[in-house]
């Protein structure tokens, strides 16, 4: 005589499917099933895991490409304005000046331009030119143009089509740092 009953079991999260159970495999079989649902929950929480961990790789892994492709872009920018200067000095007749100290603290600077107001370049010899403004007057109205770009001790900012400045000056928060009369 044969005793076997369907019964459904809950599989969290998995299909329902009947299993049969005969009358001498009734312990055996359900400890089997119960070892094998908690094995396939233990499995499921660890790709739920593995995947989220996945997820977050591959988030910090674009992130930081996209900033390194923005720093090299950057250095990229920065090496065509010099390349740009240096092609603008050896092309055109220019003057300096060296712009002298206002205050005591004040960086070593010197200011290239060229003679038609084409162009200007800015050197500063200080190792924080992220707080200095180079601030450029002509006809009495004072044009900030930002800071210098910093590359170790060395700051430098190109101006295309500068025009014809009678004054270039570095501030700071504090104030006037040094500046220079520009002669053409």
């Amino acid at each position: 005589m044969d005793y076997s009953v369907d019964v459904s079991v809950p599989t969290h999260g998995l299909p329902e499917a009947p299993v049969g159970f005969g009358a001498g495999e009734v312990g055996g079989r359900a400890t089997r099933m119960a070892d094998r649902w908690a094995f396939e929950r233990r499995r499921n929480a660890g790709l739920q895991t593995q995947s989220y961990a996945g997820g977050v790789a591959v988030v910090v892994l674009v992130v930081g490409l996209a900033l390194a492709l923005f720093r090299e872009a950057d250095s990229d920018a920065t090496l065509r304005g010099d390349e740009l200067a240096l092609s603008s000095l050896a092309q055109a007749r220019f003057e300096s000046a060296a712009l002298t100290p206002a205050s005591g603290h004040a960086p070593n600077a010197k200011v290239l331009y060229a003679k038609d107001g084409t162009w200007l370049y800015l050197i500063v010899e200080d190792g924080d030119a992220g707080r200095l403004h180079v601030v450029l007057t002509e006809k009495g109205v004072a044009r900030d143009l930002g800071s210098p770009l910093q590359r170790g001790g060395i700051a430098t900012l190109f101006v295309k089509q500068a025009g014809k400045p009678q004054r270039v000056a570095l501030r700071d928060r504090s104030g006037l740092l040094a500046a220079a009369d520009l002669k053409y």
